[in-house]
C-alpha cells in the first residue's frame, strides 16, 4: 500500500487502542484535534505518490484533484468517528476498521469522478480557422451595431465559451445562446451559423442597451433573465443573473487591463 495508506493505518491502530484503555483514548483525541497532522500527511504523500499513486485503492491513475477529494472524505469520516467517542457504545467504536472505510470510499468512486468533472469542465476544441471567423464576425457586428467588441466577446465567452454548436438545457442556441423565440424575432434562421448568430445576438444586445440608456448591467440582466422579468422585478435579480453580470464585468476588466 502507499505511504498515505500506511499513515492512515497508524491512526487506525490508535483507534483500536480506545477499547483497551484511557491512554489510547487520549492519543485519539489529540489526533482528532490536529488538522495540521492530517494535512501534513496528505500534502507530503500527494507529492510522493505522483509516480505510484495508481496503487491507491488499486485503481487506475489518480489526479491530484481526485486524491484531495478522497482525502477530504477520509478526513470528514475520521472526524465523525472521533466525535462519536464517549457517546457511542464500546462495541460500535471497536467495530471501526480502516478496511471498511476504504471499501466505503471505493463505493463513492463515481461520486468523486463526478465532483472532479464538475470542477474541471472540458473546453471545446475550436479550429483556428473557425475562431478567426468568430473574431471577424465580432468586429463586423461591433461596427454595424455600434456595440463594444469586447462586450460582444465577453457575452459569447460567458454564454457558450466560443462553441458555435452549443445548446443549453433550456434550448438556447449557438455562440450567443439565442432562445428560439428571440432568434425568430431577430430574423435569425440558422442560429448555429456563426455570422447569423453573432449578428442577431449583437442586434439584440444593442436594442437592450438603447432601451436601458446605455446601462450595460441592466442590458446584461435583461439578456440573461429577460426584459419582462427584469422590468417586473428590478429589485429581485436571481443569483444566476447577478453572477452572470459579475462574470462578464470580470471578463471586460481583464481585457481592458491587458
Amino acid at each position: 500500500m502507499s505511504l498515505f495508506i500506511d499513515e492512515i493505518s497508524k491512526i487506525d491502530a490508535l483507534v483500536q487502542q480506545k477499547v483497551s484503555g484511557n491512554s489510547g483514548h487520549e492519543k485519539i483525541l489529540k489526533h482528532a484535534k490536529s488538522d495540521t497532522a492530517f494535512n501534513d500527511i496528505l500534502n507530503s504523500n500527494i507529492d510522493k505518490n505522483k509516480v505510484n499513486k495508481g496503487v491507491f485503492l488499486n485503481s487506475s491513475s489518480l489526479s491530484s484533484e481526485k486524491l484531495k477529494l478522497i482525502a477530504e472524505i477520509i478526513q470528514v469520516q475520521f472526524k465523525s468517528t472521533f466525535l462519536s467517542f464517549g457517546n457511542d457504545s464500546e462495541e460500535k467504536s471497536s467495530n471501526f476498521n480502516i478496511e471498511d472505510l476504504l471499501l466505503n470510499l471505493s463505493r463513492k468512486s463515481s461520486l468523486i469522478d463526478s465532483q472532479v468533472s464538475k470542477t474541471k469542465q472540458p473546453v471545446p476544441v475550436i479550429p483556428d480557422s473557425k475562431f478567426h471567423n468568430i473574431e471577424k464576425v465580432i468586429n463586423e457586428a461591433s461596427k454595424k451595431y455600434k456595440v463594444n467588441s469586447e462586450l460582444i466577446r465577453s457575452v459569447i465567452r460567458a454564454e457558450s465559451n466560443f462553441n458555435p454548436d452549443s445548446t443549453s438545457p433550456k434550448g438556447a442556441m449557438g455562440l450567443m445562446q439565442l432562445m428560439p423565440e428571440t432568434a425568430k424575432d431577430l430574423g435569425v434562421k440558422r442560429p448555429y451559423d456563426i455570422s447569423e448568430n453573432v449578428m442577431g445576438g449583437t442586434n439584440y444586445l444593442k436594442k437592450l442597451l438603447d432601451r436601458y440608456e446605455g446601462d450595460t448591467n441592466l442590458a446584461l440582466a435583461a439578456y440573461n433573465w429577460g426584459m419582462g422579468n427584469l422590468e417586473r422585478n428590478p429589485e429581485n435579480l436571481p443569483r444566476e443573473t447577478r453572477d452572470y453580470i459579475a462574470k462578464i464585468n470580470k471578463f471586460l476588466n481583464s481585457s481592458l487591463s491587458v
